[in-house]
């Protein structure tokens, strides 16, 4: 009898002691969560042979420095309520042209005509069920042939040219291009301007009279098209240097009622059948 109870005894011990070690483990397992939560920290290990792991510090996100998104960019918050409809506009780059001396000689080359048409093909298939509503273009020559040629596959959308529209130098990108011939600063304030009032002309969200989503295409230049996606991704205009357009490509934002503005995509040329389609 004394056996069995010493037995008994000795195994009630062994067990609290094991339960005194576990919970131990517990509370300084809890305490080392709490530290890395409080601290920022975190361990990250994808190797599960690898019992130990180095900290990764992360900086908590209310140091965080990037500036709050403008919800009334557009100066049309006040829409907001009464307005349920979106805005989708395509920003198409012109195709290949000749270079000249003289604007009206820059025409489109043979391969700037078939980057244009293959361009309106693809917009016509993945826009099969969506009413285009108009389509803008600059009213340089090369730019206007490759609205003509998308405005064919969009025969219902009204066309309009527009001298804002057109190619400018319109700042000194960040980084800098390697070689670049910088237009006096007169010329590059009055690109800026001109491009400015661009973007507040053709950009804003719809407007409370639309009763579905609105869908317009806008034929133009490189830096351009740049400046808006900078200016609609909220970004300095000094990073448009960093954006590579080539010639008939696709960049897409949507704009939501309440002010928001996507980019579904910058610089598409996946509809080219092969690289001697793709020039720059």
């Amino acid at each position: 009898m004394d056996f069995f109870l010493i037995t008994f005894m000795a195994l009630l011990l062994c067990l609290s002691f094991g339960c005194y070690v576990a919970f131990i483990k517990l509370i300084k397992m809890s305490f080392s969560v709490m530290k890395r939560q409080l601290t920022g920290s975190t361990y990250i290990c994808l190797d599960p042979n690898v019992k130990s792991c180095s900290p990764i510090k992360f900086e908590p996100s209310v140091k965080c420095t990037v500036p709050k998104y403008d919800w009334n960019w557009d100066g049309r918050d006040f829409d907001s309520p009464s307005c349920t409809q979106s805005k989708t506009i395509y920003l198409i780059r012109h195709g290949d042209y000749r270079k000249s001396n003289k604007k009206e000689n820059e025409k489109l080359t043979p391969l700037g005509h078939k980057q244009a048409d293959l361009c309106g093909e693809h917009l016509s298939n993945i826009l099969d069920t969506v009413r285009v509503s108009k389509i803008y273009h600059s009213s340089l020559i090369h730019a206007a042939e490759t609205a003509r040629k998308i405005h064919e596959y969009f025969p219902e959308a009204s066309i309009e040219s527009s001298d804002l529209l057109c190619e400018g130098f319109f700042c000194q990108a960040e980084p800098p291009y390697a070689a670049h011939k910088i237009p006096e600063q007169s010329v590059v304030q009055e690109n800026h301007c001109r491009i400015k009032k661009a973007f507040q002309t053709y950009f804003y969200r719809a407007s409370p009279s639309h009763k579905s989503p609105v869908t317009e295409i806008i034929v133009c230049n490189a830096n351009v098209i740049r400046y808006f996606t900078c200016k609609l991704l909220q970004i300095p205009v000094e990073c448009y240097g960093r954006f590579r357009l080539y010639h008939g490509s696709i960049t897409c934002f949507k704009i939501y009622s309440v002010g928001k503005a996507t980019c579904t995509s910058i610089g598409d040329i996946g509809f080219l059948p092969s690289k001697e389609f793709i020039s720059y």
